[in-house]
């Protein structure tokens, strides 16, 4: 029997807008002393257990995320991609076929701050090593103020032996202020931090249980994967998947279940759910560059070009990105959730960001209008795109610095920095970089559409076909 790490890594953290996007979001935001949330987590299992690979259950849209960060940190996972978000119940069920069936898993979402991983670490081994923990173990927090960004577990308090190991009598969502005051004064109510404990045999049964049509189902994908060696990347088949419901773990499992305790976590612990605790692991020294105060204390991220200056203003949050403002007071930024809901960014702008990540590099949108689009292209060093063609634009490509390797209808050539090429509507083509240091393109589109499912690969060295 040992320890084996699952960690949860979707999620877009919309309350973490404009810098969290579903391409690019909050746990993967090298903003926490050079670090992203992901890493942290990844750090976090490597001290829980350094003999086992943990498991990762993520979005295939964060494929190359993922493994560009386990190899740059040369740690080995067994992955599990999702073609389609559907909560955490499927995530856990996934994850836990493919744990040893006498294995203790711990789960842990990838967007957690927990500053003294050796003491999470000794915690949790110390759990496993004198419990068969033949049921779920959740892990409560005591509240430090009455948040309604939490759920809570209402847990018998044993005030005599303060036991670290509770019974929990019952659960409860993210409560309104005045809710939440009361459950501080009563004292039997902890955070729910949404990492928990059990047995990876008891966990199946449970949610087998619970959640049969969903099991039937995920069983039917699992079976029609081929066998597959140890490491290797899964991916699932869309169609089947996306017919399964989508409800999390705590609503739909751990609430129902009668064989539950808690395990009270007595260290510093953040979820990283709002701007408003995310500035509490941010330092704010290092991302004030162009910004200016005078009679003011706010906190400012600045991630733009442009100058920031307040004058005799306090107690606001403000980010600033190359596409978007935010500016909201302190305690305030749970209700971003609201304003992103209420505009429709995710259906109109999401997928427009200034930034976007690539297998290969990334780009950013200079313009965009009805007539055309001007993106820089950044190719980092041995990549490139896909071999591809598109219906409905035609492209112009201008070499800012680099040297670039075209593939163009079967050719290849070299371009150095200040010529250029046309590649027209249909065109097969390709753009690489051979070289040790990073290619920057422009690239003018004109035509009458110019969205990324206009391309059609034909080849693709990540997978993407």
């Amino acid at each position: 029997m040992s320890l084996q790490p699952v960690i949860l890594c979707g999620g877009h953290g919309f309350r973490l807008w404009p810098l969290s996007t579903p391409d690019m979001p909050k746990q993967f935001l090298k903003i926490f002393n050079g670090k992203c949330l992901f890493e942290l987590t990844l750090e976090r299992a490597y001290k829980i257990n350094p003999e086992i690979m943990p498991i990762i259950v993520a979005s295939e849209n964060h494929e190359f995320l993922i493994k560009d960060i386990l190899n740059r940190k040369k740690i080995n996972a067994q992955i599990l991609f999702e073609p389609v978000g559907r909560n955490t119940t499927i995530s856990v069920y996934m994850a836990a076929k493919f744990a040893d069936l006498n294995d203790t898993l711990i789960v842990m979402p990838s967007d957690h701050i927990i500053p003294d991983d050796n003491a999470f670490a000794e915690l949790v081994n110390k759990i496993c090593n004198n419990t068969v923990i033949n049921f779920w173990m959740t892990f409560g927090v005591r509240p430090t103020f009455p948040s309604v960004a939490f759920g809570y577990v209402n847990v018998q308090i044993d005030h005599e032996m303060n036991s670290k190991i509770l019974d929990v009598i019952s659960f409860h969502e993210k409560p309104t202020q005045e809710k939440a005051i009361g459950m501080i004064k009563n004292g039997n109510y902890l955070w729910n931090s949404g990492i928990f404990m059990g047995n990876t045999n008891f966990v199946l049964k449970s949610i087998q249980r619970y959640s049969k049509s969903n099991t039937v189902k995920c069983d039917q994908i699992l079976n029609e994967i081929r066998l597959h060696k140890k490491n290797e990347a899964i991916k699932f088949e869309i169609n089947i998947f996306k017919t399964l419901n989508c409800k999390s773990i705590d609503y739909e499992i751990i609430e129902k279940e009668k064989r539950i305790k808690c395990a009270i976590l007595d260290l510093q612990w953040s979820d990283v759910g709002s701007w408003d605790s995310a500035f509490d692991h941010i330092s704010l020294k290092e991302n004030r560059d162009k910004v200016l105060e005078i009679d003011g204390k706010n906190r400012i991220l600045n991630l733009s070009d442009t100058s920031i200056a307040t004058v005799g203003i306090k107690d606001l949050i403000i980010i600033n990105t190359q596409n978007h403002i935010l500016i909201t007071k302190n305690g305030q930024s749970e209700k971003i959730r609201e304003l992103v809901k209420m505009v429709e960014f995710e259906k109109q702008n999401f997928n427009t960001f200034f930034s976007t990540k690539r297998p290969w590099g990334g780009f950013d949108i200079l313009f965009e209008s009805e007539l055309c689009k001007v993106k820089k292209l950044t190719l980092l060093p041995n990549k490139r795109i896909s071999l591809q063609y598109h219906k409905r634009r035609s492209e112009h490509w201008y070499v800012v610095s680099g040297i670039a390797y075209v593939h163009l209808n079967g050719k290849e050539f070299k371009l150095e920095k200040g010529s250029s090429v046309d590649v027209k509507k249909g065109s097969h083509h390709y753009l690489a970089n051979r070289e040790k240091e990073n290619l920057i393109v422009i690239e003018i589109q004109v035509g009458d559409y110019f969205g990324e499912d206009d391309i059609i690969r034909l080849d693709d060295p990540y997978g993407r076909i």
